[in-house]
């Protein structure tokens, strides 16, 4: 029994090529616009709300990290330039407490980024799918285990 159902899976992982579909989009120009582009691989998929949420929080997190990152600068520059110790421990706190948020803020990104790629890989390579969802279909039974694909 056991060698009968892991011969069936054999068979139906070396047969996926044959009833795999087109998708219409390349999961992977999908990916790699949400690389480049902010939302772009959504934009590419047509999903317009999807573009807008992950591009809007690919923008802010780039806006929110740079605000960061100048403070940051702007600090250590008030820190190395002061004068007694009281205020270069005020700026040094003050550069360190930026430097965190915007270590955050690039975590934060890049979380962000990966999860957008991923979106877009996804959705492009089930673009079509519910023009597919029909063709294939597979039965198990206690004795039986069928496999129809219709053209």
């Amino acid at each position: 029994m056991v060698k009968k159902i892991l011969m069936s899976l054999v068979i139906l992982i070396f047969s996926y090529p044959i009833f795999a579909y087109d998708t219409g989009k390349s999961p992977g120009k999908a990916a790699l616009y949400s690389f480049i582009i902010p939302g772009g691989g959504q934009y590419y998929n047509e999903s317009t709300w999807k573009t807008v949420l992950w591009g809007g929080s690919e923008i802010g997190f780039i806006v929110l990290t740079s605000y960061h990152h100048n403070k940051f600068l702007d600090y250590k520059d008030k820190r190395n330039k002061a004068s007694n110790p009281q205020e270069w421990a005020k700026w040094d706190r003050e550069a360190g407490d930026q430097l965190h948020k915007r270590n955050n803020g690039f975590w934060w990104l890049g979380s962000t980024l990966i999860l957008s790629m991923l979106d877009a890989y996804v959705d492009a390579a089930l673009y079509n799918f519910d023009d597919e969802d029909q063709k294939l279909k597979v039965q198990f039974n206690l004795n039986y285990l069928g496999l129809e694909y219709n053209f």
